[in-house]
């Protein structure tokens, strides 16, 4: 007999999940604002300009003005007027676009929070 109790470890359900999966559960994915400001990228191995294309409160997606391989896992440092100095590791890497999760808590970074904030953005 199949149990339909959502509480138990064995519940089962046929609806589509979304979102990344991590040990077999689905990851929320936090909410990206479009985008489109020039930024300095400062990397090991790529030192340039690039186009941040979206962010959330948890990081942003960059696309660098060259391709750069082996990035991922790597630390970054995005430089802009509109989102000021922050620091990140690179998370995944689809040709010049790459995925930027941000370090910690810095004064950008809580600059960055608040527009979400103040936007009402979740």
């Amino acid at each position: 007999m199949r149990h339909t109790d959502p509480k138990r470890s064995d519940f089962k359900t046929s609806t589509p999940t979304f979102g990344r999966r991590i040990n077999k559960t689905v990851a929320k994915r936090e909410a990206r604002d479009d985008c489109s400001y020039k930024v300095t990228v400062r990397h090991q191995d790529f030192s340039g300009t690039a186009q941040v294309v979206n962010m959330s409160r948890a990081g942003m997606a960059v696309r660098l003005s060259q391709s750069v391989g082996g990035m991922i896992g790597t630390s970054i440092t995005v430089k802009g007027n509109e989102v000021g100095n922050l620091k990140g590791t690179v998370r995944w890497q689809r040709g010049q676009l790459v995925g930027v999760q941000f370090d910690g808590m810095t004064s950008s970074k809580s600059k960055l929070l608040a527009y979400f904030s103040f936007f009402g953005k979740k």
